[in-house]
């Protein structure tokens, strides 16, 4: 593990996100979730009266469940909203309850991409914590959308990242 590595341990309270599911094998799942980002982002622009935190864009994945099905994984991509009010009714509306969390943030390149989870379930198992996994706890991306928002760029293009990942938690 890197010695750089901060988690955060937070409560975040609860909020709505309008989202679009994107399913695809793991190997084709970064080009599905910018598909479906392009769609919620022309749904709910930047300048939606009911959207929030315009410079992020939220991929969820349920912890309660394996999200894969038929060698597919699905993700949930979108944005947070103030209300449901004027959200177009083809996207999901989730309603992501009050929890606690452990955040980090996740700077890097595509190698320590493939590792930073295992270093984070790794730091939960050490410091006495386990994914929640009771029905409506969601792991959570926040990808930042400025200065560059990534998920303009093709995913076999994109070499670095910047985003926090939010895992819903709960003592052991």
């Amino acid at each position: 593990m890197r010695s750089n590595f901060n988690v955060d341990i937070r409560r975040i309270p609860a909020f709505r996100v309008a989202t679009l599911a994107a399913q695809a094998p793991f190997t084709e799942l970064g080009d599905e979730v910018r598909k479906q980002w392009q769609q919620v982002q022309r749904m709910v622009p930047e300048i939606h009266p009911e959207r929030l935190d315009a410079d992020i864009g939220y991929v969820l994945s349920p912890q309660w469940t394996v999200a894969e099905e038929n060698g597919n994984i699905t993700l949930k991509v979108g944005v947070k909203v103030s209300s449901w009010h004027a959200i177009p009714g083809t996207l999901e509306r989730i309603e992501i309850p009050e929890q606690v969390y452990a955040v980090t943030r996740f700077q890097g390149d595509r190698e320590r991409l493939s590792t930073i989870y295992d270093d984070l379930f790794a730091w939960l198992d050490r410091n006495g914590y386990e994914r929640n996994t009771v029905e409506g706890a969601y792991w959570m991306e926040m990808n930042r959308l400025k200065p560059v928002n990534p998920f303009d760029i093709p995913f076999e293009e994109i070499q670095r990242f910047d985003y926090d990942i939010a895992i819903a938690i709960m003592p052991k």
